[in-house]
């Protein structure tokens, strides 16, 4: 057992909440830039085909779940003592819980779209002709 944290129930510098706003801002610029590279793949063809509410809905859950998860961090932080959700501390159960589930809804609604707005059969067909010029088996 570890002389000091003889347990997981742990927090962080309570000094450290100045920077909190840097973990979420950061947190919330990689999901934007997720759900942005998802949606241009998807728009290619100048519309998202009425799946832009479906990506604003899971982007909100997931930036929300994010956000929940720092501000449950910022009070474990100042109070590690919390009562645990499932045996884990309120913000790893958000992440895993929450987060996780809804980042893996953005990636279903993706594999769904994909054969219909992303590599289509036409998109197929000129890559086969491409190669067959090329003198490339395809």
């Amino acid at each position: 057992m570890h002389a000091v944290y003889n347990t997981i129930r742990q927090g962080g510098d309570a000094q450290g909440n100045t920077t909190l706003w840097l973990g979420w801002l950061f947190g919330v610029a990689t999901v934007t830039l997720i759900f942005s590279m998802l949606a241009l793949g998807v728009s290619r063809r100048r519309s998202l085909r009425g799946l832009g509410w479906y990506f604003l809905a899971i982007f909100l859950l997931t930036v929300g779940a994010w956000t929940a998860a720092i501000f449950a961090y910022q009070d474990y932080v100042l109070d590690p003592y919390q009562d645990l959700v499932l045996g884990l501390p309120l913000p790893t159960t958000l992440l895993i819980f929450v987060m996780v589930p809804a980042m893996l809804l953005i990636n279903i609604l993706f594999v769904a779209i994909f054969p219909k707005s992303i590599l289509t059969e036409e998109d197929l067909e000129k890559f086969r002709q491409l190669t067959a010029d090329s003198g490339e088996d395809a």
